[in-house]
Order: C-alpha cells, then structure tokens, then sequence
C-alpha cells in the first residue's frame, strides 16, 4: 500500500497534537499536585521535599541543601562569630520557605440560639521543615464570642496539634451572623481559619435555615451555587414578608442579591434559591444569606461555600517550567492553524454536499413525541413514588422536569426555574397561566433531603401529571406549525 506524502503530514500534525495536549496534564499531576489534608503529611511531604536525597546530586529546587541533604549536597558551613555581609553570615530571620502549616477543618461554621455555646477540636498540620510554636488569636469582631484553650501551640515537623476553641453566646446578644478569624502566627507568617458564627433568637417567631447542599459547597466561577432555605413561620396565620437573598464574600461586600415579596404559610417553607455567580469572582470563602424582614423586624441566616480558583501552594520548583507549559500550548495553537490550512481547500469543495447532506438528515424536533417520552418516564418514577421516596428519586424528579423544560424551549440546561418563569412571560407562552405556578411548586422542591411530607409530594406529582399532559396539546399544535412551514419551503 502506498503512503502519500499528505498521509504523513496529517499522521504527524495528529501525533504533536496529542503530545501537546496529554503533556500538560502529565506534567500537572507530578508537579503540582499538593496533598490533601486527610493524607499522611510524614509520608506525603518527605517524599516531596527529601525523596531524592542520596542520589548524589544537590537539587536545590526541591528542597535539598546542606541541613536536609548532606549526602548530596556536603556539610554546613560552620558559623562564625560576628559575621560580617553577604548572604552567609548567621542571625538572620528562619527563611518562610521552612515555615508551612494548615488548619483542619480550614473554616468554623456553627449555628447557636442565644445562651448556648459549643466545643470545637481544631488541629494544625505542620506541612514546613522547622518545628513551629503557632502564636494563636482571634479577630476583634469575635472577641466575646470565641475563646481559645490556649493561645500558644507546638507542632512539630511533619507533625500535628490540636487546641480547643470554645464558641459561647449569651442571652443579651444580638441575633446575627457574626464573621472573623482565627489566626495562627510563625514570626512573620500568618496563616487565618474563617469563623462563621449564625446567631438565631430564642423563641423566634421567624426561624430560618439556609443550608448548601454538600456537592455544591465547592464550586468555580461561572457556576451556579444554590441554596436551601426554610422559613418557619410560627405565627398562627399566613403572613406576606419581604425576603432578600444575596452573596456576599468575607468582607460583607454583597456580590449578587435578590429581593422578593412572598407568602409564608404557617409552618415550614421549603426554597430552592440559585444564583449563577460571575465569570471575574475571585476565589476564596462566600456566605449565602436570606434575610426575613416582617413588622419591622429582621431575621438572617447564612451558609457558606468556597469558590475555587486555583491551588495556593506548589513547588517552587513548578515556577520553572511555566516556560515550557506556554510553549506546548504555543505548538498546539501553531499545528491546529497547519492542519486547518493544509485541508481548507478540500473543505470548500465538499462544503456544498456536506450541506446538503445534513439538510437531508436533520430532522425536525417533534414536541408530541418529546411530551410522551416525558410522561412515560414520569410514569415510571411515579410508580416507584410509595416504595422508595428518598432523596435520589426527588433528583430524579427535579432531573427530569428540568431537561423537559429545557428541550421544549430550547434553553440551557443550566437555567434556574426563576429564568424559565421569566421566559414564558417574555415569549408569552400559551397556557403559561397554569405552567408559571406549577414552575414555582417544582421550585420549592429540595433534591439534596427530603424537604416535604409524602402527602405535600404526592400534591406536586399530581400537578405535574395535569401539566405534562396538558403540554400534549400545545405540542400537537407546535408539530403542525413547524411541519407546515417546512412544507412551504418545499
């Protein structure tokens, strides 16, 4: 078989491509990857810093010198008295790059009613190459709310402490969400652990809960965070009350907020509120509030949640080789634009059947057939509704009907309910005067617990059954519409 010199190019040009693309993950995961905290620091960090040692060559770049390392790289210099300049001379200050340590858990958050309070066991992973003494403090904003156990803690290398902290309220204190820190110091580096401390009044006539499911806690920018909330009205009536939900980040700077006018009936309230943060935030820990207003009076909750943007530690020796990451991603960019040349010509001239061809194959989207095969697996889930009402059943619920939703209008499948309500009020949407309340009722319901009595669910599925098949009719309607119009252009 003979092999053209075209052949070989495209062999080639795919064969760069890949390399370019698999190296940088390569290189990612065996040198910028950072022990997690639940990893054995003894093992994970000698590894890191020591593993070569012994190999007969002094690499500086990971750690090895004269006082981790005298096999490769010699004895240490002895000091000598009074030494004069230059870098040699003994006295100066432990370099930072010897003092490392981390905080387990690496954020406090507690609720409490006035007068309770509550121990929490704090431990501090030594993760640098000098034994540490931790000066610890708290912030001002929580000096009569925390109080530590002691504020001075040794921690030896490679190794871990714990102290414990003591979060106490008092029956005079005012119902709020009080933020601050901990910090814990090593000369002149400083490291802090977050307090989130949601203070609730005692026999409140309001309670709230805001809570961020556990798979949503940790999120990127771009995404969407999404909070719980439960509003218990404790008033014998329905009351109308004004609601505020926002983003704020450590410094009680609101990102994103929101404010409704909404009836609370007697009892519990189940939300699912979301907000789709922005593309610029910067990474680090954010709160989640609502706010109750009624008779003058507020109420607050919080709940917080971590946007990550990247990690914050990694070899210093990583810094290195960011010259080569730009110049595989450099090389990709170079051979994608090649390959793109190199065939553009005989892209044009199939262009025109390569139309064709896929005029013939699409197929128009039919909403009848979409609107049963949404009623065939609602039946299914619907079945199994009395043997196994649990929290994956209630996802696949909210699952569906989001995916329905979304396939009708031709919309994101990230949208939140509150954009598909706004939506069918813009497009003014047929039947969209029993659809807006039904979108709400799928909006209260929780999938990450189970926020509903089964009776209160049951409700929400029969409004689904009336709703889905009262789409059959608009589908019917939007299939004749569409298939007339493709007859006319024929």
């Amino acid at each position: 078989m003979r092999v053209g010199f075209r052949s070989i190019v495209i062999f080639f040009s795919f064969f760069l491509i890949a390399v370019a693309v698999v190296a940088p993950g390569i290189l990612y995961f065996k040198y910028y990857n950072i022990p997690e905290v639940s990893d054995s620091f003894s093992t994970a960090s000698v590894s890191l810093f020591v593993g070569s040692c012994g190999d007969g060559t002094c690499s500086e770049e990971i750690g090895e010198d004269c006082s981790t390392c005298p096999e490769d790289c010699g004895e240490c210099p002895a000091e000598t008295p009074g030494g004069g300049g230059g870098s040699g001379g003994g006295g100066g200050a432990t370099p930072k790059t010897q003092i490392s340590f981390i905080f387990e858990p690496d954020i406090i958050q507690e609720k409490l009613v006035q007068g309770e309070f509550v121990n929490k066991n704090i431990t501090i992973h030594n993760i640098g190459r000098q034994n540490l003494d931790v000066l610890l403090s708290i912030s001002d904003e929580l000096a009569s709310l925390v109080f530590l156990e002691n504020t001075h803690l040794l921690v030896p290398v490679w190794g871990s402490n714990s102290f414990n902290v003591l979060l106490s309220t008092s029956e005079a204190i005012d119902p709020e969400v009080y933020l601050g820190e901990i910090y814990g110091t090593v000369e002149d580096v400083q490291k802090e652990l977050p307090v989130v401390l949601r203070i609730q009044e005692t026999g409140a006539m309001i309670r709230i809960d805001v809570n961020i499911p556990e798979d949503n806690r940790l999120i990127y920018p771009g995404n969407i965070v999404v909070g719980e909330i439960n509003i218990r009205n404790n008033f014998t009536s329905d009351i109308n009350a004004k609601v505020e939900y926002s983003i704020q980040n450590r410094d009680e700077d609101i990102i994103l907020s929101r404010l409704d006018v909404i009836k609370l009936k007697e009892g519990n309230n189940y939300f699912l509120e979301e907000f789709n943060l922005p593309e610029e935030i910067i990474p680090g820990y954010y709160l989640f509030y609502a706010k109750v207003e009624y008779e003058d009076k507020g109420y607050v909750d919080a709940a917080s949640f971590k946007v990550e943007g990247g990690r914050e530690e990694f070899p210093s020796f990583f810094t290195s080789r960011y010259a080569l990451f730009g110049g595989i991603v450099f090389l990709a960019i170079v051979l994608s634009i090649l390959f793109y040349l190199l065939f553009a010509k005989r892209r044009r001239e199939g262009k025109k059947d390569v139309v064709n061809e896929l005029v013939k194959s699409k197929r128009q989207v039919s909403y009848y057939s979409l609107v049963a095969r949404t009623i065939t697996k609602f039946n299914k889930l619907e079945i199994s509704f009395d043997k196994k009402y649990s929290k994956e059943y209630i996802h696949e619920y909210v699952k569906l009907m989001r995916e329905f939703f979304s396939k009708y209008y031709s919309l994101k499948t990230s949208f939140t309910f509150r954009e598909l309500v706004n939506y069918l009020t813009k497009i003014k949407a047929a039947n969209r005067a029993k659809i807006i309340p039904f979108i709400h009722s799928i909006s209260e319901v929780s999938y990450t617990k189970k926020p509903m009595v089964k009776s209160e669910f049951r409700r929400v599925l029969v409004g689904t059954s009336k709703i889905l098949r009262s789409y059959k009719s608009l589908a019917k309607a939007k299939d004749k519409y569409y298939a007339g119009k493709k007859k006319g252009k024929q």
